[in-house]
């Protein structure tokens, strides 16, 4: 559902504190400190334990229409839908969402903790040379 709060979501999964979703690193990277009445948009990802709530609690929040997205995802070098039962797995970029097979991102494996592509490391590589000569990067609010 749109603008569910963290306190909802705990509710539709059975547990008794909210605080929890702030125990998994994922969550607190993208979205800082959850409070008890932060609003998620219809589509937002947060990661839970799948041992705090049954498969069933946990299908009736799955986000259907992004599962249906995935299905579809298209490789962004061979151009590839992926399909079920694929072998060469589809790698989601952590910084721009780019869509890549495992074998077009030159990998052997899904890589454990975060991917991102290669114009997200050469981005970041340009602003470590930057922060390393001494300049302050400024976001778009000065």
């Amino acid at each position: 559902k749109n603008n569910e709060t963290t306190v909802s979501i705990a509710a539709a999964l059975g547990m008794a504190d909210w605080k929890k979703l702030n125990t998994i690193e994922f969550n607190t990277r993208f979205y800082k400190k959850f409070t008890g009445h932060m609003t998620f948009k219809l589509g937002t990802i947060v990661k839970i334990n799948p041992k705090w709530c049954s498969a069933w609690k946990l299908n009736k929040l799955v986000d259907n229409g992004a599962v249906k997205l995935k299905a579809m995802a298209t490789c962004s070098k061979c151009l590839k839908k992926e399909q079920p039962g694929d072998t060469d797995e589809m790698l989601l970029c952590d910084g721009c969402d780019l869509e890549i097979h495992v074998s077009c991102a030159g990998l052997a494996a899904v890589p454990k903790g975060d991917f991102l592509c290669d114009g997200c490391l050469q981005v970041l590589d340009a602003r470590r040379r930057v922060n390393a000569a001494g300049y302050v990067l400024r976001d778009a609010d000065g």
